[in-house]
């Protein structure tokens, strides 16, 4: 339970990293990270409402007193069923003291809004990484160059589906 009435939300996620030496001069990472929500969103007070009761929620926002839909509720849930992160990273040691690192990252973004209607959406995106670092003196200073490229791409276009709640 959150503060305001309706405000409530729970989540579950898992996180988790595995690095590898394949050679003394090349390492690899791999990145994963899955990710639920589900949150009540209890809408906007007025200045007078908040000062009457600061916790309640928006009318239009209130469940029936069973907890089941109403035609009247607006906004009343925020769902991401499932974003997904996937990237990995491997880096060469080259021996003019610089580093080669390559890598990608994937997303997958799902959202799902309950209101009066019900809406599907998402996304997702692929990106590609290369950089080259080096590390030199240069006028009797230390010197460290950097050079790198990143390019983002959409495999599909953003989506949404959206359900009309007609009452009866």
């Amino acid at each position: 339970d959150g503060y305001q009435d309706q405000s409530a939300g729970n989540n579950f996620g898992v996180a988790a990293n595995l690095g590898i030496q394949i050679t003394p001069s090349i390492e690899t990472r791999f990145y994963f990270r899955y990710r639920e929500t589900s949150n009540e969103t209890p809408g906007f007070l007025t200045k007078a409402q908040i000062e009457d009761d600061p916790r309640q929620a928006n009318p239009l926002n209130r469940k029936d007193p069973s907890g089941n839909l109403t035609p009247t509720r607006q906004n009343q849930r925020r769902i991401q069923p499932g974003s997904t992160w996937i990237a990995n990273k491997t880096t060469f040691d080259l021996d003019d003291d610089g580093v080669v690192s390559i890598g990608f990252v994937y997303h997958d973004y799902p959202i799902e809004i309950l209101t009066a209607n019900r809406a599907r959406w998402g996304y997702k995106d692929l990106s590609g990484v290369v950089s080259y670092e080096r590390h030199d003196t240069l006028f009797g200073r230390d010197s460290r160059t950097v050079l790198g490229a990143l390019v983002t791409g959409h495999p599909e276009r953003g989506w949404q589906d959206t359900y009309v709640r007609v009452p009866t």
